[in-house]
């Protein structure tokens, strides 16, 4: 068969992209590629700032494996990097300085809730920072505005996993913001 991964690699590569693999333990970039002999499994997939966003780049991200990170800081049309499936499986994903908007700051909470989203300097809004982090509780992100690291606060405190975000939460703020940062205090209170 083809090996659409490495094709969609290279596609990413010779936009300037860089791909930090797993196995074997590598850095690939427009002066080299991944083996045709060895099986590629990337980590890290690093987009140059000012790329411009493209349907093709999100096809090629799409067809890699699923990788752990994901930074585009300063890319053009970052909205578009919400619909790749593969995103969703990311541990962190950076977007400082892109830009990223309320619309697409959005479909990443809630496509990808598990993961951290980095938007500092981007067009997200105040209003639309409040509304994810009340919306969804456990969301992990950084804006210019807020933090939503709810959860990684509990759980640094308190050792316990991350909670099941379909159970109730507690309205009450003043018994509910125990693992509170002063920054997320403000916005609760």
């Amino acid at each position: 068969g083809i090996p659409v991964a490495r094709q969609a690699a290279n596609k990413l590569l010779n936009q300037g992209c860089t791909i930090k693999s797993l196995n074997p333990v590598n850095t690939f970039h427009k002066s080299q590629y991944p083996s045709e002999t060895e099986l590629f499994f990337p980590g890290r997939v690093t987009l140059p700032p000012d790329l411009v966003i493209t349907r093709e780049i999100v096809e090629a991200l799409s067809q890699l494996p699923p990788f752990y990170g994901l930074t585009a800081d300063g890319v053009k049309n970052a909205d578009l990097l919400s619909e790749i499936p593969v995103v969703k499986l990311c541990s962190g994903v950076h977007l400082a300085d892109s830009d990223l908007t309320d619309r697409g700051f959005e479909a990443f909470i809630r496509n990808h809730p598990d993961g951290y989203v980095h938007v500092e300097g981007t067009r997200v809004t105040r209003e639309k920072a409040e509304q994810m982090h009340h919306k969804f509780r456990y969301a992990a992100f950084h804006t210019d505005y807020l933090e939503g690291k709810r959860w990684l606060a509990i759980r640094q405190k308190t050792g316990d996993p991350k909670p099941d975000p379909n159970e109730p939460t507690n309205p009450d703020p003043e018994t509910s913001d125990a693992g509170l940062s002063d920054s997320e205090r403000e916005f609760d209170e």
